[in-house]
């Protein structure tokens, strides 16, 4: 089986605007699953890519029945400055 024919499946958690997912499809896998609780990143995320496998929730309130069966799971770290971690501060 060529790397073409294997149909690998990615979840992305606090998935921001899309960028691991656009690595990923790049690389021929397919984004099933993805999660972030901010509703401006949600919106670029959105005009990227669609919302078919966007989940809005709290990772801490998801069940397991809620996330698809993957073989890669990822959970990007927040982007300090930019987050609701960081309170939108920017990058000054």
């Amino acid at each position: 089986m060529t790397r073409t024919e294997v149909h690998l499946r990615a979840a992305e958690f606090f998935a921001g605007i899309g960028l691991v997912r656009l690595g990923l499809e790049r690389q021929g896998w397919s984004v099933v699953f993805a999660n972030d609780l901010d509703p401006q990143k949600k919106r670029m995320y959105e005009a990227n890519f669609g919302d078919e496998h966007w989940n809005p929730k709290d990772v801490h309130t998801l069940e397991p029945d809620e996330v698809p069966d993957c073989d890669l799971f990822t959970a990007s770290f927040p982007c300090n400055d930019l987050s609701i971690a960081g309170a939108w501060r920017g990058l000054n």
